[in-house]
């Protein structure tokens, strides 16, 4: 539905916002499919630690 929207396929008033040859277009696909796959966050330099300030 969002690149839907992006593309103007969708009644939304703003026409095509994003064109879907893009690079912007593909960086967002690439973005939403790592969403939907559950791609696990990288673990950080500080081996491990909790590095936001809450624990």
């Amino acid at each position: 539905m969002i690149l839907n929207k992006t593309q103007g396929n969708l009644t939304h008033g703003g026409g095509e916002q994003v064109p879907a040859d893009s690079d912007d277009f593909h960086n967002m696909e690439r973005f939403l499919a790592m969403l939907e796959d559950g791609v696990d966050a990288e673990p950080d330099d500080h081996g491990g630690e909790d590095n936001h300030g809450d624990g």
